[in-house]
């Protein structure tokens, strides 16, 4: 198989760069008894990528996107969006947990969930409203569904439901924590088609967070990947992979099992094949 190119380690301060963590570390507690979770991660996005973050257990990738979420202070290093720093979470930005259920309102039907993501950004009539709420449950196919509450719908349908409401805020930036974890193969496979989609129509720029090394060759431009603590960018790997993607034709390309076999081999500390 031929190699992945790599890049190792980033380069920082990319000008093109629209997501930009210079430096970023985090620990906790203090004096002998201080652990540094996350050591130093220098990682720039380019508006309208999809990167993915892999890294072993417990090295602090859902703390790293709660950083650049601005819903987890670091303890170094900035984050900046667009150029702005982030101190707070920005208005342009979505962040879709791992736990998309607890998201969800359950005394709210579909269309008052999707509501509720733009009602407070400026007051539109009823029928702006409702057709904003229309649109968004069309994307992910959830249209006939629109009056009916979360508890009704299967896990796959809450979740689209959870990415309805992400994008009817009509943000810039998407961050995924995992968001596929929580259901069978098939559906996560057509929820990764309908991200692609997704992404692709609106040209957001995704941020994913995973523990699926297929998961994450399957949807990226590029991987991100972490060291055990104290956390820092292992590598970056460049995905050459075609555009559109297909489950089954994907999967078997050469490409596919290069990178993949690649990140197996740096997670699970393998040597590397001469």
């Amino acid at each position: 198989m031929s190699a992945v190119p790599i890049t190792t380690p980033p380069v920082p301060n990319d000008p093109g760069a629209f997501i930009s963590l210079q430096g970023v570390g985090k620990h906790y507690g203090e004096g002998d008894a201080t652990v540094d979770a996350i050591g130093s991660v220098t990682l720039d996005i380019r508006q309208g990528e999809f990167v993915s973050i892999v890294g072993p257990s417990g090295c602090g990738k859902s703390s790293l996107l709660q950083i650049v979420a601005g819903l987890l202070a670091g303890s170094r290093g900035t984050v900046h969006i667009a150029g702005r720093p982030v101190t707070e979470p920005p208005a342009s930005l979505v962040y879709l947990f791992q736990q998309y259920s607890r998201s969800l309102f359950p005394w709210m039907t579909a269309r008052e969930n999707v509501r509720f993501a733009f009602e407070h950004h400026g007051r539109l009539d009823r029928k702006a409203s409702d057709e904003r709420c229309e649109k968004y449950l069309s994307m992910v196919g959830l249209r006939d569904n629109i009056n009916r509450y979360p508890w009704e719908m299967s896990g796959g349908m809450q979740q689209r439901l959870a990415i309805a409401r992400a994008l009817a805020a009509e943000p810039k930036v998407l961050l995924l924590d995992e968001p596929f974890s929580a259901v069978d193969a098939l559906t996560r496979m057509e929820l990764h088609d309908l991200m692609l989609r997704l992404w692709k129509m609106t040209g957001l720029t995704i941020l994913l967070v995973t523990h699926d090394v297929d998961e994450a060759v399957f949807l990226s431009d590029r991987i991100a990947l972490l060291s055990p603590r104290p956390t820092q960018i292992a590598a970056v790997y460049t995905n050459h992979l075609p555009r559109p993607r297909h489950q089954v034709s994907t999967r078997e390309e050469p490409e596919f099992l290069a990178l993949r076999n690649q990140l197996l081999r740096r997670l699970l500390g393998a040597p590397a094949e001469s």
